[in-house]
């Protein structure tokens, strides 16, 4: 139900029996019309007002071929900055099996170098970029839209999935920080962002591990995003929340 859509083969006709031919020109008969049969679905938004969190404005890319993503605004009540987020659509389908929506969502995490994604009061528009294509014609009977999981720098953890996103994640940190600590001898050391980049390219073009591999893609991308005298600091700095 959630799987994108493909293009599917020319069935070779000739070569099938007369029940298969059938089930073939049934399928594509099938495959030919609209898929999505519902484009104006009810869309409840579960806004938690403890959470710190409110979103609002959600809006499907909606057409009779496919769902193409959808916008939304998450805004931060809070009196902290928000570090981290994710949040997901459940969208239920008539041939969906019961009681398994299609998950869809979305996630942003600017924990390391301790980076914020939103201050207190502020508010931005988020795109959710996949795109959703039912296998056969469905209707869409509604979407729930949820925050699964939120940071802020004061340290509090919300959502319906929060604790269980922020234990997911602290993997992930602890490979970070220690990148972060492999590293920062050469910052201090007064090694040019040349000599870094060039070692740091070195050492990602000899990694085979996945994640550690990640790991040092987020220090590049860190380096592009602040330029090179707020990295170097950042860099000096240790992260504003621990990890439990």
């Amino acid at each position: 139900m959630c799987k994108r859509s493909r293009t599917p083969s020319s069935p070779l006709i000739a070569s099938l029996s007369d029940a298969a031919v059938a089930e073939a020109i049934r399928m594509m008969q099938t495959n030919s019309g609209p898929k999505v049969l519902t484009l104006d679905p009810p869309i409840s938004i579960e806004n938690d007002n403890s959470s710190g969190i409110e979103i609002s404005n959600f809006k499907l890319g909606i057409s009779s071929e496919k769902i193409a993503g959808a916008t939304f605004t998450l805004k931060n009540l809070s009196g902290a900055p928000v570090y981290a987020y994710a949040v997901s659509a459940e969208l239920h389908w008539d041939t969906s099996e019961e009681g398994k929506p299609c998950r869809w969502g979305t996630f942003a995490d600017g924990w390391f170098l301790n980076g914020s994604i939103l201050q207190p009061g502020e508010e931005k528009q988020v795109q959710l970029n996949q795109s959703i294509t039912p296998n056969v014609p469905s209707h869409l009977l509604k979407v729930v839209v949820k925050l699964d999981y939120a940071g802020f720098t004061n340290g509090t953890i919300t959502g319906q999935s929060g604790a269980a996103y922020a234990a997911k994640l602290n993997e992930n940190r602890r490979l970070q920080v220690e990148m972060q600590r492999k590293y920062l001898p050469l910052i201090q050391s007064g090694a040019s962002i040349s000599t870094f980049e060039n070692q740091l390219k070195s050492e990602m073009s000899k990694e085979k591990d996945a994640k550690r591999k990640a790991a040092l893609d987020r220090l590049q991308l860190a380096l592009d995003g602040l330029g090179p005298q707020a990295f170097v600091q950042r860099m000096m700095e240790a992260p504003l929340v621990p990890i439990d």
